[in-house]
């Protein structure tokens, strides 16, 4: 990666590029149901301003607020990552965020009428679709990166997400059915193969052991109808829409949460059965490492 400046010389080095911040040309507006709570959301995506980063301005129960996509308003959800802020709360902000990444986009201001962020089919391509339709805009200001530059780990119980010093963005997800598992499906995505498009049609999944449980709390009304659905063996009551949809999916909430930082991450990224509880954790952690860079 082209650079012009380098700060820093433990876990986490600020890097400025010479890559230009980014927006989108022109707005664009969707209306759709919720993944979890199947309630339909009214969202208008915009143009913003550079260092602005992605701030989502929620209107909910007769007030709005503002809320920055950034892990100081991160309130871990149920399956899901949601931003709280003054008493109002955004859920499933996800996918937008990977999209947000794949489109390469840094800087927008998200208008949202209801709680939570529609899910189309339970993945994020609906939202690159539209980014790709109005188009991407280069911006005045350079970007600046995080990048990894020792090992850093969180986990427990037989979850764990590493991340590991690379000169590339990369992630390698490890899916299975945990120990005793009779399938194990392993992806590894990279920023410089250029096929987020690709993955970006990889829906959310449960296993069939989950179905109940998720029912029976109230979660994912609003994908139901296409969401995957999987046995011990890993085998879906659907066809895949690509190979190795479900840990390509694992990926995808793992770049959406990891927008969170506020800066983009260059470094290897590996996951075993980690989700968004160890996605959140690792985030505060490469931001308190970065932040002792900033003083």
């Amino acid at each position: 990666m082209a650079k012009n400046q380098e700060f820093g010389e433990k876990s986490v080095q600020i890097l400025i590029s010479a890559k230009k911040q980014k927006t989108i040309s022109g707005s664009f507006s969707i209306i759709g149901k919720g993944l979890h709570s199947g309630r339909d959301t009214r969202v208008e995506v915009h143009p913003a301003e550079v260092d602005q980063g992605i701030v989502f301005q929620v209107f909910q129960n007769q007030k709005d607020g503002i809320i920055p996509a950034n892990y100081n308003q991160l309130h871990s959800g149920n399956r899901n990552s949601t931003l709280t802020k003054d008493g109002i709360s955004l859920s499933t902000i996800e996918h937008f965020l990977a999209a947000s990444w794949g489109a390469d986009v840094d800087n927008l201001l998200v208008k949202v009428e209801g709680e939570e962020l529609p899910a189309g089919e339970g993945s994020c391509s609906f939202w690159v679709k539209n980014f790709n339709r109005v188009g991407i805009k280069e911006q005045k200001h350079n970007r600046a990166y995080y990048q990894i530059q020792e090992v850093l780990e969180v986990g427990n119980h037989g979850r764990y997400l590493f991340a590991l010093p690379s000169d590339v963005f990369k992630i390698t997800y490890l899916l299975d059915y945990f120990f005793g598992s009779a399938f194990a499906l392993c992806m590894t995505f990279s920023e410089n193969e250029g096929k987020f498009c690709q993955i970006a049609k990889a829906r959310t999944f449960a296993f069939q052991d989950e179905v109940q449980h998720i029912i029976q709390t109230g979660l994912g009304k609003g994908v139901r109808e296409s969401a995957l659905i999987l046995d011990e063996k890993g085998q879906s009551d659907k066809k895949f829409s690509v190979e190795g949809e479900p840990a390509y999916h694992k990926i995808i909430d793992l770049i959406g949460d990891l927008m969170l930082i506020g800066r983009r991450i260059i470094g290897h990224f590996i996951g075993i059965r980690s989700g968004h509880s160890l996605n959140h954790q690792m985030v505060k952690l490469i931001a308190k490492k970065a932040r002792l860079l900033d003083e």
